[in-house]
């Protein structure tokens, strides 16, 4: 049926005509003539298309060239204060506003496109995170609520009386499925990318309404396209039709798009077509539809499953002849636990089957106890918070009409009614519609270690231009009790209308609420700001470290500094100090805040923990220090004042929970020998809980797995059945087994091999291992029966647990481990990123590649694989005794102190050998001498940076000063020693060539002072080369797990890195090649010189006889570069140290590298009889002296 109704003034003959001679301007927005029109193109269509009545646009179509007839052109009835429209009825499609100006701007809508990891919601164009897509039906995070399946029924309840009564989200921020469109055209105006032709309707959609099952297009053409040619990953293809591809619109929602209806099919369904059938149906006497198509369903080849298992006993079905599966069937008793739940004892099932009956809660029976139950800890308690009594606003059917969705209140007589509005409505009755921006948040922490904190976050609407704010709201987000939440805010313009030319947008700040140190900004744009409602969804997460900016360019005078956006890679910001604000702090404010609150802005304070109030002035008291009511230093975290005064909630440690942090958390101890275990970074805990009809959850724990350690702590809450751990090479054990949950519980197990699953790969021969799912699963029960000793198995599908009567229990198992931390990788350098859980996840742990190390795998060995810090520093445990510390630091002591006492006895034993003046006569005894002190001080240089480093790491040396004068020279200073002592060698050496070659001609007196020279230089030289490592070394605090330790860090660029290796080359290759060359030119020449005098013997039997006289020096520059040999080899070939997890070959490199330089004394003075006849003389003087002193002391004494 087609009917016009037109509308038009229809006066009574008692109404007089409107006086039209005097018209209102105040409506008019330019006069012009018809003439003037005409001059200008204008046509009679254009007219048309501005409002104008037809019969003008006739008159000007007949004598537009030639009139002086006025046309006035008049503002937007829509602006008007009188005219008013619902704001949901802007961009729907329909002109509702005589000019149509509610429908501009609106193609924006349609052609928007969202990131790759947002959502485009269906029909409104807006994009939210994917993590809320089918989220549940009460959080519909788009208008038009195509993020969620339950759309009916949304629709049906946003009309219902409970939205007319609380003007909530779900009821104010939805709109319907318009089908929006742009203007009729041919193929090119629809040039954009995003958009569909439809070529006989002559209209332009976006190519995201194709194929949703609506017509947007006249004759159908977007229904009938092939949408599979648009390559959209989230579109669904039909199995049964290849070339179909669905909307996400029509899944599941009642149609059968696809041929074969797997478009309405469950998960489940689905995985029923893979061969993934829940054990419950297996072998069951009931075919299942789904498989009926297969050679092999879910009842053939049953002859290894009995009819009498878990999965049919006591179902109240018959299902072996004898009826032996329902015998002796236990009377089901259940018992009431503190939290209200129902808890019965009847055999557990971990999948599910259709025909066993609806028992809450199921517990284990034929599991067993593994390892045996041990003394438990006394029974929970059950502390209840007293509620504070709430006054009931909520409006009558009277009140709600009267002030629109607002709460009517009596004023000042008890006679005048006032009403109270919700932020979507404004007016002395609420009638009219604030423009606004409805802002959904979720906020993501996750932390590597079990941290007690909390959050303040200020959410500001903001004037772009002044930096001003506009609007604001504060929430408190806690992660352990707020995980998941998401927060509804409204943010309001300042104006009603919005100024249409200012631009606005979201800044977010983050302080840590227990300690009020501000911690950074999020940045939100508004898109479409043309609109007067905007929804916005965002998930923003939470660094775990402040967001720390290499390169800022914005200039924030001396009252800010320059700030990364925690969500923008390239945006920055100004964070002002207190007092101080605008876009580049220049602006001073007095702040009206409480001394020991945050002044965020002017208007804006954040309170401490225990006050509120928009000054915090105001005492929150339940919360107190004193009247504390957290227990077991949990810590009180009061809840928003305007939700009332005495609520809380308690942030308990990690082995405590309650209201009231009053009951102790199931403990799990478990230990470990293997090796290949205690490699491994990290270990997933597995809680595995049977959940009622027959089903399974699974939660996870990450560990991570201190250097040096065989034991990790678990720590739950929630019930439990069976604990696996799960490597990170996928290899699992099993446990812990209990068949009935046993509240605050301590167990105490280990991992031993015969605790391992096996993979059924390795326990089926190729046949059987090769067989379809469906008939190998039928299988499984031969297994436990034949292996005895095994406890569990598992397949790319199942994890199967072999129970007290050798069946196999099996249920889903997700093997699949995601290393991008669901696309949030905090790690760097490559790392991978691994969570404890998919949902809601809170711990996050990083797994660094070779060569890296630090909590984000932040720090690179690359270039200092012989640098102690990289080889000790991760196995030292902080805040632990050096007699409770690992072996290898034990090892590391005992060689350090012995080096010491070798180094000192060799420095002094040599400097008292060549500080004689009978030896002082040439350069090569300067030489000696300088290398002996040289020695000397290395071996002090070198104990003092072992023990700070060990000191520092277990936290007896605390002193950032001390720290950081040490993390600038100790290395440099011992790189410099070593490579100066090799340069003395080199000399000695070389003057020992000179001396060989001028004989007697050699002068002495100018080779000592040359060597005086010469040692000089080295050290200038060994200093230069190696000046560039102080400049970039710095200290860094990283927290590991519950470790905190401080790093002494050298961080270089490519080109210094080879600069380095080059230096390092230079200063073996060198000193050490001149010194294998001077020996051997020295013993050719000496035996040169006495074949000249001896010429009846040969030449080759000189040099042979000299080698055997001089070979003592030979063997030492051999020997010295075989010491210092594996400190080139290992920093070259591995190029930097792959697992600090392994570091004795590392620690042996370190400490031999120091030899050559500590054997000054078996070198040289041993050798050589005048140096050891030297050596004994002063020896006796030094003793003879020391019994001169003593005989002094007894004759004063006497």
């Amino acid at each position: 049926m087609n009917q016009i109704i037109p509308y038009c003034r229809r006066l009574d003959q008692n109404e007089a005509l409107d006086d039209l001679s005097n018209v209102s301007q105040s409506n008019i927005n330019n006069i012009i003539t018809f003439e003037e029109l005409y001059k200008q193109g204008v046509t009679s269509a254009q007219l048309l298309h501005w409002s104008a009545p037809i019969n003008i646009a006739e008159e000007y179509e007949i004598n537009g060239a030639n009139s002086a007839k006025v046309f006035y052109n008049c503002s937007s009835p829509c602006n008007a204060p009188i005219t008013c429209i619902d704001w949901r009825m802007i961009c729907d499609g329909k002109f509702d506003c005589i000019n149509g100006n509610d429908e501009e701007n609106c193609q924006m809508l349609e052609m928007n496109e969202c990131p790759d990891d947002t959502y485009r919601c269906h029909f409104g164009g807006q994009c939210i995170p994917l993590a809320f897509i089918r989220d549940g039906p009460n959080t519909a995070d788009c208008l038009d609520g195509t993020d969620e399946m339950q759309l009916n029924e949304e629709n049906t309840y946003r009309f219902s009386s409970n939205c007319f009564r609380i003007p909530t989200f779900r009821c104010e921020e939805r709109t319907g499925p318009y089908q929006r469109s742009l203007p009729c055209g041919v193929e090119q105006s629809c040039s954009h990318p995003s958009l569909f032709h439809c070529p006989l309707s002559l209209k332009c959609i976006s190519k995201h309404r194709l194929l949703d099952g609506i017509s947007d297009c006249y004759f159908g053409e977007d229904e009938a396209f092939h949408a599979c040619h648009l390559n959209d990953s989230r579109r669904f293809i039909c199995e049964s039709e290849p070339d179909k591809c669905l909307s996400p619109m029509l899944l599941q929602n009642g149609n059968k798009d696809c041929k074969g209806g797997e478009d309405e099919m469950t998960e489940n369904q689905h995985d029923m077509l893979k061969g993934i059938v829940s054990f419950g149906l297996i072998c069951n006497r009931n075919n299942e539809q789904l498989l009926s198509e297969f050679n092999d369903t879910d009842e053939t080849n049953c002859e290894y499953w009995p009819c009498n298992n878990i999965y049919t006993q006591c179902d109240h079905v018959k299902d072996c002849a004898d009826g032996v599966d329902e015998l002796n069937c236990p009377i089901i008793k259940c018992e009431s636990h503190d939290d209200g739940n129902m808890q019965c004892l009847l055999i557990l099932r971990l999948t599910t089957r259709q025909q066993v009956p609806q028992v809450p809660n199921h517990v284990y029976t034929q599991l067993g106890y593994f390892p045996p139950e041990l003394a438990m800890v006394s029974k929970r308690n059950s502390s209840m918070i007293k509620k504070e009594s709430l006054i009931n606003l909520q409006p009558d059917d009277i009140t709600m009409w009267y002030c629109n969705r607002g709460i009517r209140i009596l004023f000042n007589d008890q006679n005048t009614k006032k009403c109270l509005c919700p932020p979507s409505y404004f007016g002395d009755r609420c009638q009219w519609q604030n423009q606004r921006i409805s802002l959904t948040l979720q906020l993501v922490y996750r932390t590597d270690t079990y941290i007690m904190t909390a959050f303040q976050v200020v959410v500001m609407l903001i004037d772009e231009e002044s930096q001003s704010v506009l609007y604001h709201e504060q929430i408190t987000f806690v992660p352990k009790r707020n995980c998941g939440t998401k927060y509804n805010l409204y943010l309001l313009y300042p104006n009603q209308p919005k100024n249409s030319s200012t631009n606005y947008s979201i800044h977010i700040d983050l302080l840590d609420k227990l300690t009020l140190s501000y911690l950074g900004k999020w940045h939100l744009s508004i898109p479409f700001q043309f609109l007067p409602v905007n929804r916005i969804a965002a998930q923003l997460f939470i660094p775990n470290s402040k967001v720390i900016s290499k390169s800022c360019p914005l200039f924030c005078g001396k009252h800010g500094r320059c700030v990364q956006y925690m969500n923008g890679n390239f945006s920055y910001f100004c964070q002002c100090d207190e007092g101080y604000s605008g876009s580049q702090c220049n602006i001073q404010h007095n702040c009206s805040c409480s001394l020991d609150s945050y002044c965020l802005s002017s208007s804006i304070c954040v309170c401490p923990l225990h006050k509120f109030g928009s000054m915090c002035y105001l005492k929150n008291s339940i919360c107190q220090i004193p009247n504390n009511p957290c227990q077991n230093n949990g810590i009180c975290i009061p809840h928003d004042d305007r939700m009332g005064l005495k609520s809380f909630t308690c942030l308990c440690a990690e082995n405590f929970f309650g209201t009231r942090c009053e009951n102790f958390k199931n403990r799990i101890d478990i230990t470990f020998n293997d090796e290949n275990i205690g490699m491994m970074p990290i270990i997933w805990v597995h809680f595995i809980t049977s959940i009622e009809n027959g089903g399974h959850r699974r939660n996870t724990l990450l560990k991570k797995i201190k250097f040096a350690q065989n034991l990790i702590s678990a720590f739950t809450t929630d019930p439990f059945h069976a604990i696996f751990i799960e490597l990170t090479n996928r290899t699992y054990y099993l446990v812990v087994l209990r068949e009935r949950f046993i509240e605050s519980e301590y167990i105490q197990t280990r991992i031993l091999s015969n605790y391992r699953c096996a993979s059924i790969y390795e326990l089926m021969n190729s046949t059987f291992s090769n067989y379809y799912l469906l008939r190998r699963i039928k299988y499984y029960p031969y297994l436990c029966q034949q292996k005895e000793q095994m406890k569990c198995f598992y397949d790319e599908i199942y994890m199967c647990i072999c129970d007290v009567n050798r069946f196999s229990n099996c249920f889903t198992f997700n093997h699949t481990i995601s290393h991008d931390c669901q696309g949030e990788n905090i790690c760097e350098n490559n790392g991978l990123c691994f969570q404890d859980t998919l949902k809601c996840p809170l711990l996050s742990i990083c797994v660094c590649p070779a060569c890296y190390y630090g909590t984000k795998c932040q720090f690179s060995t690359r270039g200092f694989a012989l640098s102690l810090d990289y080889i000790l520093g991760n196995n030292i445990k902080p805040n632990i005794s050096i007699h409770r510390q690992p072996f290898i630091i034990k090892i590391s002591i005992a060689i350090v102190v012995v080096m010491f006492i070798l180094g000192l006895i060799n420095g002094i034993t040599s400097i008292v050998t060549f500080q004689s003046k009978k030896i002082r006569k040439n350069g090569c005894s300067i030489y000696l001498l300088v290398s002996s002190w040289n020695s000397l001080c290395l071996s002090i240089v070198l104990i003092i940076k072992f023990w700070q480093l060990l000191l520092s790491q277990i936290s007896i040396i605390s002193d950032r000063l001390f720290l950081t004068w040490n993390c600038i020279l100790l290395d440099m200073t011992l790189k410099v020693l070593v490579a100066s002592n090799d340069w003395f060698y080199a000399c000695i050496a070389l003057e020992r060539v000179f001396t060989v070659i001028q004989g007697v001609n050699f002068n002495q007196l100018k080779s000592k002072k040359v060597a005086k020279w010469v040692f000089s230089c080295i050290y200038l030289v060994t200093i230069l080369t190696h000046i560039q490592d102080p400049f970039h070394r710095r200290l860094i605090d990283d927290i590991d797990v519950d470790e905190q330790r401080t790093w002494c860090i050298a961080q270089y660029s490519y080109a210094l890195n080879i600069f380095n290796m080059l230096i390092a080359l230079f200063h073996f290759v060198v000193p050490f090649s001149v010194n294998i060359i001077s020996t051997i030119l020295t013993i050719k020449h000496i035996a040169l010189s006495r074949w000249q005098t001896q010429a009846a013997i040969p030449f080759v039997v000189h040099l042979r006889r000299h080698f055997n006289h001089h070979r003592h020096h030979l063997f030492a520059s051999c020997a010295l570069i075989l010491l210092a040999l594996p400190r080139l080899i290992i920093s070259f070939i591995s190029g930097c140290m792959k697992s600090p997890r392994n570091p004795w070959l590392y620690l042996f490199g370190y400490f031999i590298s120091f030899t050559p330089s500590m054997v000054t004394f078996i070198v040289f003075i041993l050798p050589s009889e005048q140096y050891k006849n030297e050596f004994t003389a002063a020896t006796q003087h030094i003793i003879q002296r020391f019994r001169t002193c003593f005989g002094i002391r007894n004759h004063n004494n006497n």
